[in-house]
């Protein structure tokens, strides 16, 4: 599945590095882009709970995710996707 998430914070190529860094820790996350400019992440994830746990690590790390879209979760249809706005 693929998530690419708004994150707060974003500011630099020492933030990017970090983040990479962080959530390669995690298995099953694979790191696809890191934009900068549009402070968003792009990643692919196994399962929800690999989701929360890079979720987590992302605010641990003071990358907190403001919104969020998720796709590919539905073999069925491959255009199907979520938004979600983070409290």
């Amino acid at each position: 599945m693929k998530a690419r998430a708004k994150l707060e914070n974003l500011n630099c190529t020492a933030d990017k590095q970090i983040i990479v860094r962080n959530l390669s820790r995690i298995m099953n996350i694979r790191v696809l882009e890191v934009n900068i400019d549009s402070s968003t992440i792009d990643f692919l994830y196994s399962t929800s709970v690999v989701f929360e746990q890079a979720q987590r690590e992302l605010w641990r790390i003071g990358f907190p995710i403001k919104s969020c879209a998720l796709s590919g979760f539905d073999q069925n249809t491959a255009k199907k996707e979520i938004r979600v706005e983070m409290a």
